[in-house]
């Protein structure tokens, strides 16, 4: 049985750094496992790095395509935690996805009419199961990039052109 494994809390905070990009660079698209969800950051984005100022937080409107967020990555800030909107199959889900360790927080689902407490209990659980089910999706994606060398070293070239683009 392996009891101290753990994963480095840089690899989450490349991982947001990969959703944040992508999702803006498909437009919030994704196609997991044949199935189209759209995965968007929404009013909540928090970096941090080294240096004088150690951490920004970007509040209201778009942060992820803000020139303060961009100007924050270029100074080598990562993304360690941030508001997304989920939605899967016409469910919409909002949550904070922190990278700390990997958490889910403040999750909002859609609201089921539904009377009995065990029903309601069960359609909790589903929709908990579907935003994690996505996220792993999400996980094995950027996983498969992060453990090829050569891919790896194409996506950060892709991130470093994304970062230099103009801001809206």
């Amino acid at each position: 049985m392996i009891s101290d494994f753990s994963v480095p809390e840089f690899i989450f905070r490349e991982f947001l750094l990969w959703l944040l990009v992508q999702s803006e660079k498909r437009d919030g698209s994704f196609e997991l496992a044949g199935e189209y969800v759209s995965f968007r950051v929404e009013d909540q984005l928090k970096l941090e790095g080294e240096g004088d100022v150690r951490q920004t937080d970007l509040k209201k409107g778009v942060p992820s395509i803000s020139g303060e967020a961009k100007s924050a990555l270029q100074d080598g800030k990562l993304p360690t935690k941030m508001r997304v909107r989920l939605v899967v199959g016409g469910d919409e889900y909002l949550f904070v996805l922190d990278s700390k360790l990997m958490e889910i927080r403040g999750v909002k689902m859609p609201v089921v009419p539904l009377t009995e407490r065990e029903l309601r209990m069960e359609q909790r659980i589903f929709h908990l199961s579907q935003i994690y089910r996505m996220l792993e999706l999400l996980f094995r994606e950027f996983a498969n990039f992060r453990l090829d060398a050569e891919s790896w070293a194409e996506q950060v070239k892709e991130i470093n052109r994304w970062l230099q683009e103009k801001p809206f």
